[in-house]
């Protein structure tokens, strides 16, 4: 089988993490894998990203920085339709769903099977429903992440999209088992956190328009510690993630009094170390589709405190995990003080229910599900 996997670009989103992981675990499948990048790469954890695809043999097409939206991206996209001749082109992500689109519509139907997965409950840019209705039409399957993705996409276009739509649910790789305090203590000793220190640890992208309608909400998390360790020692707030917000967030740590407790580490290339050094993982997410760094986190043993969404309530293993309502700022704060001092009852919750996590979303789970519904497809079954 001949897979086309479509994205604009390799950072540390959750999109580009799961494109990846599903191209290496399809190759080893025994597919013939091509990855095409809109948009090149970008920071260090792309490239990265690029370095695990193409060390097994994965071609990656377009690694140089660039517009997306370009004639050249749009010719060169019609010439590998058009000339490998792909059984399965997926595409993630609405940047990459247009030019996908474009490239059927100007080729004709061919032999490929057109899929698109579909990352988030919130449309990706405010156009008319009619829009997203005449795209829709290009695609023979659509992939919602997560229920309340499909809940959103069954909104836009209505019920009668429903025969179109499926449900996988976002798989990842994940930490093998929880971890150990000798993992924990290596891991504080090369990011030079203090074996003393309390850390609660965020991951998420700085991007929105602004910081009071962002989707991982970082105006909230810093609100919130604020209220709850402004005054306290040794308790310490990591967030890493890049994006044009970040200093914003950054200014409003100092205006509240935490600069010197609060870590902002940027994009980095693995996010293993940053989760075995911490205590508490949190995320204030205003929506999602199915947030990967949260599975990522519970699989190394870790607590969870997040918002009280439908996308991440449906993810919660167990006791482990506490969710608050979004409006509520106190009773966020009053958690983060109330898991600090009973670390050790929800430290055992969470090596428990990591099991869980690891069963329901490794990306062995997720990239099976794919696999079966492309090997049922038009272009396959002509094989």
């Amino acid at each position: 089988m001949k897979i086309l996997e479509i994205i604009a670009t390799l950072d540390p989103g959750g999109a580009e993490t799961l494109a990846c992981e599903l191209a290496i675990d399809f190759a080893r499948r025994g597919a013939q894998i091509k990855l095409f990048l809109l948009a090149g790469v970008r920071n260090q954890r792309g490239e990265f990203l690029r370095d695990r695809l193409e060390n097994i043999g994965i071609e990656v097409i377009g690694s140089e920085p660039r517009r997306p939206a370009s004639a050249k991206n749009l010719l060169t996209l019609i010439n590998i339709l058009s000339n490998w001749r792909p059984d399965i082109a997926h595409c993630h992500l609405f940047n990459s769903e247009i030019p996908l689109a474009l490239s059927r519509l100007i080729i004709g139907r061919k032999a490929s099977t057109y899929v698109r997965t579909l990352h988030s409950s919130i449309p990706e840019f405010k156009l008319p429903r009619i829009f997203f209705k005449f795209f829709c039409s290009f695609f023979d399957y659509n992939i919602a992440c997560s229920h309340a993705v499909e809940k959103s996409y069954l909104f836009t276009f209505g019920e009668s999209s429903k025969k179109k739509l499926t449900i996988i649910p976002n798989g990842c790789y994940l930490a093998e088992s929880y971890t150990s305090a000798k993992e924990k203590r290596q891991a504080r000793l090369q990011l030079a956190i203090a074996t003393e220190d309390f850390v609660f640890c965020n991951i998420g992208a700085f991007r929105g328009s602004s910081l009071s309608t962002e989707q991982k909400a970082h105006d909230i998390l810093m609100k919130v510690f604020a209220e709850a360790f402004r005054e306290r020692d040794n308790v310490l707030l990591v967030c890493a993630g890049d994006g044009p917000l970040k200093e914003g967030a950054q200014a409003l740590a100092s205006g509240l009094g935490i600069k010197n407790k609060v870590l902002f580490y940027g994009n980095i290339p693995e996010i293993w170390p940053l989760l075995r050094a911490s205590d508490v993982f949190v995320m204030p997410s205003r929506f999602e589709g199915l947030p990967i760094s949260i599975l990522e986190a519970a699989s190394t043993g870790l607590p969870v405190i997040a918002s009280d969404i439908p996308e991440i309530s449906i993810l919660k293993p167990g006791d482990s995990w506490i969710l608050c309502p979004l409006d509520n700022l106190a009773y966020f704060a009053e958690t983060m003080i109330k898991m600090k001092n009973d670390i050790s009852k929800y430290r055992h919750f969470a090596r428990q229910e990591s099991k869980i996590i690891r069963d329901r979303y490794s990306i062995t789970v997720c990239s099976q599900k794919y696999w079966d519904l492309f090997n049922s497809s038009p272009s396959t079954l002509q094989l």
